[in-house]
């Protein structure tokens, strides 16, 4: 039961975090993720490429980082809603992987439509579409490593 509860807590925790990200204004979230596209990409190329040219391949990269970041968090949330919905099973039904996808989606939309509410910042339907790919490669990931992991424990316990 505790193992349950804890990874529940883990989902929602996961879930507040996008929710915190989508509920920054436009301008503040603009501001992190150039300033970790300027880290990343190093201000030293600054001077090896002259600012100016600098200043546009950031601008570039920074909507790159962006859906990137997007890619990522709805990656995690793929894995940890199978993490939880999966719990204890030894099979994975195909109806338990698609609500799990569906839920994933849904969060992505609700996600979109809160952004309507947020100074600076408006819904996309590429985001959600990003965000359902996301979430697919972490359910795909997730079930990958369930069967390698089931089959592994099989091999073990029939030797």
């Amino acid at each position: 039961m505790q193992k349950k509860i804890f990874k529940l807590v883990i989902l929602i925790l996961w879930m507040v975090l996008i929710f915190f990200f989508s509920s920054q204004l436009g301008d503040e979230t603009n501001s992190l993720s150039m300033a970790v596209t300027k880290t990343i990409w190093g201000n030293h190329l600054a001077v090896q490429l002259g600012i100016d040219q600098w200043m546009e391949d950031v601008a570039g990269w920074n909507h790159f980082m962006r859906k990137l970041a997007h890619f990522i968090l709805y990656f995690v949330l793929g894995i940890l809603v199978c993490f939880y919905m999966l719990r204890g099973r030894k099979q994975i039904g195909i109806g338990r992987v698609i609500l799990a996808w569906v839920l994933c989606i849904v969060y992505a939309a609700s996600d979109e439509m809160h952004q309507i509410f947020v100074s600076g910042r408006e819904p996309s339907i590429f985001d959600v579409m990003l965000d359902s790919g996301g979430s697919l490669l972490g359910i795909v990931c997730f079930i990958s490593v369930f069967m390698v992991y089931r089959r592994y424990r099989l091999d073990q316990s029939q030797s």
